[in-house]
């Protein structure tokens, strides 16, 4: 099962479009920025903290 999530972040002046679906057998996130700019981000698991 996917999660799909569609918003739009107005950053300096510019509305940005985003288009996310976490995939929770991989715990990433498949990122497409104005239908143009595709990233993954992934998890580590790893604590930030200490």
């Amino acid at each position: 099962m996917d999660l799909n999530r569609t918003f739009t972040h107005t950053h300096m002046e510019r509305d940005i479009k985003f288009s996310v679906t976490y995939d929770p057998q991989t715990h990433s996130f498949n990122v497409v920025e104005d239908d143009s700019k595709n990233y993954i981000l992934k998890f580590s698991g790893k604590s930030c903290i200490g």
